[in-house]
């Protein structure tokens, strides 16, 4: 049964309809995981192991190139890719296939030439042309033609006081067929007109005809098709609709098959690229492809005027583009998202829908419209495809994300290039806020540096640390603090003169938030001194503990009452200090259930635009879905890039220098970290100039066969020697687990600079891990295949692995029980009986 305005239809109209089921190898659509928050996974239960990068394509040979580059990309099994799909221009003006030779670019858009100035009928806008811009030409995309075939050429207008000519000859409007006429377009010898020329419609709109002929046989493409204001002094042209047809018979006429020939572009969805979508969506099912389309322009230029009363206006606001309910705007995006959904929802190409590039990270407006479209597909969508949205900067958790206000979003989008992201180093920043620094001490507490406080430098709160954290319960917040010479004065006592950490929490519902330090008082209140200056050497410190180790009180102490996200802001503060020096190292953030945030505590000043693995391990652990600072969904990094630290947004150009790819295996392999992000990097010359797909299907094959989606995987904890790197989950359920082992020195910016990592060996411990007989199989990560498979008994809970050889680069490895397809794990349970004697 189809059922729309003009009624409902069945087939058949009588009897029944028989087909035959028959077993297909496709595991069918994508969707979040049901046991683990971090992945997707597709209706078969299959996880999905998503690598790839930002794609698109050419205009001219959208079809045609999607096939060549799915085929490129099923052969090195890369398979997620985000493409903006409202790049085609099949709704709205964003990307529309008419361009001008005189306008900028409207912000990162080219220019629309559109006004509100004059529309025909009840049109809420037509094109213009006058002196500033005389000509819109039609060739960005194909108008296809065929050989020795006549056409009809129409276009609606209506003239203003246009004035000429500027030079001895016809003037006025007239459509032109020509090459690139550049900005001499307008002139009178430019281009081959196809119109009469019209100088003045009487103040009405007009229809202006004219016909062309493709005499050249081999021609399949049409030159551009320009609307110029040719050879005028003066003048204003609007521009309802265009047609081209091709004359079948006498008087009579094929369909229009220009693209986009009205200018109310939000009125109507434009056939010809909806077909094109048709085929590369097929095409990418058929080569297990699979694409993250953004589907609005937040800077449409027609949507940011028409206001909520449904009137235009000559002022753009991105607040009439994200559509408040029974509004013009979201009746006509609504109908763009029930296309979507009809047209494309078959297709378990699509990996998800994402309503726009880069929306404003903190617009209630933006938010309130996202939950719309979330709301709405999943609704109308029984394939229930996923939607997301995406921000310019930032990552709203606490306001959007993990708010239950916004529940439909299926998982959260991150852009974060170096420049526009965390920077140089990992979660901290570049430059700590004065008056701190950091600190390469002598008898340094643990790896890292430290960050250094003069004790004559004074700060109520320098703060290094602010995310977003959910999870009830007691946070603990814990560090490690060393005093040199430090002197001051404090009414309490000048002994209790050292510096500390602040803390800030937001309060549930935009309560004020809690504030307190660390170490507490053991009245709670802050703003009274706490740090002892005697201690002699590394001294720790938490929320839950005064200095002297005893429990301090509830109000002090981080607790939150409810599994609603927070934020929270961590600081360093120096408020009775006069003398001396600080170092605080090891800054620790645990969560109510065990875990420890990864907010590089220790201060590993690793520069994450020369460390690609760090680069993309730093946000997954922090941010991914199942840690307690991410949004408890799925976490896809939409748009990455290695770029300057504080910019310029272009690619570090030295990376061209990186042949082999390194950069590339290096972040591809990082994906291996526990936190499960999905990382989709921006820039593709370097990839696609050197060939680096290889690096993608490495991976992938070691990955095949692991259910990452199951539910038990978590963080191996693999503790490795001095040098070397080893991240990696374990399944300790089913006994299984993998690691990715990595010599840190082996960058792309070390290999560039012809510096030559040391070799290292030894040996990598998992913990917790079950006694029993285990398989290692290792793996080259260049080649994608194992080298080596080893059984090994292991009598105690530590899985020892010893490495192969000395590891100047990368070595991976997956280890399985045998003999463990139950996947229990038996426990003996003694117990433990104290008694208190009184002798």
């Amino acid at each position: 049964r189809a059922t729309d305005a003009s009624g409902a239809t069945v087939y058949p109209v009588s009897g029944d309809v028989a087909f035959t089921v028959e077993s297909s190898d496709n595991p069918g659509f994508l969707r979040v995981s049901q046991s683990d928050p971090r992945y997707f996974e597709f209706d078969d239960g299959t996880p999905f192991i998503g690598v790839g990068h930002a794609e698109g394509f050419d205009r001219l040979r959208s079809v045609q190139e999607a096939i060549e580059k799915f085929s490129r990309f099923a052969d090195q099994r890369v398979n997620f890719f985000r493409v903006w799909m409202s790049s085609s221009s099949i709704f709205g003006s964003a990307w529309w296939p008419w361009a001008s030779h005189h306008l900028p670019y409207d912000g990162y858009l080219p220019a629309t030439s559109l006004t509100i100035e004059d529309a025909y009928a009840d049109g809420d806008v037509a094109m213009k042309l006058d002196m500033d811009n005389p000509c819109m030409r039609q060739g960005m995309y194909p108008i296809a033609v065929l050989p020795g075939r006549e056409y009809r050429v129409r276009a609606r207008v209506k003239t203003e006081g246009v004035s000429g000519p500027s030079q001895a000859g016809d003037y006025g409007f007239v459509v032109k067929l020509g090459d690139w006429l550049g900005q001499e377009c307008a002139s009178l010898d430019a281009g081959t007109p196809v119109t009469r020329y019209v100088t003045d419609t009487g103040g009405a709109w007009q229809i202006v005809t004219g016909t062309l002929t493709v005499d050249d046989y081999f021609l399949y493409v049409l030159d551009n098709l320009y609307l110029t204001l040719t050879n005028a002094d003066g003048g204003i042209v609007y521009v309802d609709e265009v047609w081209l047809e091709e004359q079948t018979g006498p008087d009579t006429y094929g369909p229009n098959i220009l693209p986009k020939p009205k200018v109310n572009v939000h009125t109507y969805f434009d056939p010809i690229r909806s077909w094109q979508w048709d085929q590369i969506l097929d095409q990418a099912a058929a080569q297990g492809v699979y694409l993250k389309l953004v589907v609005l322009e937040k800077n449409e230029w027609i949507f940011n005027r028409i206001t909520p009363a449904g009137t235009m206006t000559t002022t753009s606001s991105n607040n009439n583009f994200y559509a408040a309910p029974e509004t013009k705007v979201r009746w006509l995006h609504q109908a763009w998202w029930r296309y979507l959904t009809a047209r494309w929802g078959y297709s378990t190409a699509v990996h998800s829908w994402e309503l726009l590039n880069e929306g404003d990270p903190f617009n209630g407006h933006h938010y309130d419209h996202a939950q719309a479209f979330a709301q709405y597909i999943r609704e109308h969508d029984p394939n229930q495809h996923l939607v997301t949205t995406s921000f310019w900067h930032s990552f709203p958790m606490d306001e959007f994300w993990a708010n239950p206000a916004y529940p439909d979003l299926d998982y959260a989008d991150l852009h974060a290039y170096i420049s526009t992201g965390w920077g140089e180093y990992a979660v901290i920043p570049d430059t700590p806020p004065a008056p701190l620094a950091y600190t390469d001490i002598a008898d340094h507490d643990g790896s890292g540096w430290s960050v250094t406080l003069s004790g004559n430098a004074n700060t109520y709160s320098s703060n290094l640390w602010a995310f977003d954290i959910r999870g009830a319960g007691e946070w603990l917040l814990r560090y490690r603090l060393k005093l040199e010479g430090w002197a001051g004065s404090c009414d309490q006592g000048d002994e209790l003169s050292g510096p500390r950490l602040i803390w800030w929490l937001s309060g549930p519902n935009g309560t004020d938030p809690q504030r307190n330090v660390v170490p507490p008082r053991d009245d709670g209140l802050d703003w009274r001194c706490s740090t002892p200056i005697t201690p002699i050497g590394w001294v720790s410190y938490d929320s839950a503990h005064t200095a002297t180790g005893e429990q301090a009180p509830l109000e002090a102490r981080i607790v939150i009452g409810d599994d609603l996200p927070r934020s929270i802001t961590i600081g360093v503060q120096n408020s009775y200090g006069s003398g001396g020096a600080a170092y605080f190292d090891t800054v620790e953030l645990i969560a109510p259930d065990g875990r420890t945030l990864s907010i590089n505590g220790n201060i590993e000043l690793a520069r994450s635009h020369e460390d690609a693995a760090l680069y993309t391990a730093s946000y997954s652990l922090l941010r991914g879905g199942d840690s307690a600072a991410g949004a408890g969904k799925p976490l896809v990094r939409g748009e990455a890039g290695l770029d300057h630290p504080g910019g310029p947004q272009e690619e570090l150009a030295d990376l061209a220098l990186d042949t082999d790819g390194v950069w590339l295996h290096n972040l591809v392999w990082g994906g291996v970290n526990p936190g499960g992000m999905y990382d989709l990097y921006w820039w593709t010359d370097n990839i696609r100039d050197y060939d680096l797909y290889h690096h993608y299907k490495a991976f992938r094959d070691f990955m095949d066969g692991i259910p990452l989606n199951n539910g038990y995987y978590e963080d191996a904890r693999a503790a490795a020697p001095d040098g070397l790197r080893a991240w990696g989950q374990a399944d300790r359920t089913n006994h299984r687990g993998h690691l990715w082992i990595q010599n840190t020195e082996h960058t792309w910016r070390n290999v560039v600079d012809g510096v030559s990592p040391t070799g290292w060996g030894g040996t990598i411990v998992a913990p917790d891990v079950l006694s029993g007989t285990y398989q290692l199989v290792w793996w080259d990560t260049w080649d994608g295949t194992p080298v080596l498979t080893q059984t090994v008994d292991k009598p105690f809970s530590w899985l020892y692995l010893s490495l192969p050889y000395s590891i100047t680069d990368d070595i991976a490895v997956q280890w399985e029980r045998l003999g463990s397809a139950s996947g229990q794990v038996t426990r003996v349970y003694l117990p433990l009986i104290l008694r208190n004697y009184d002798l």
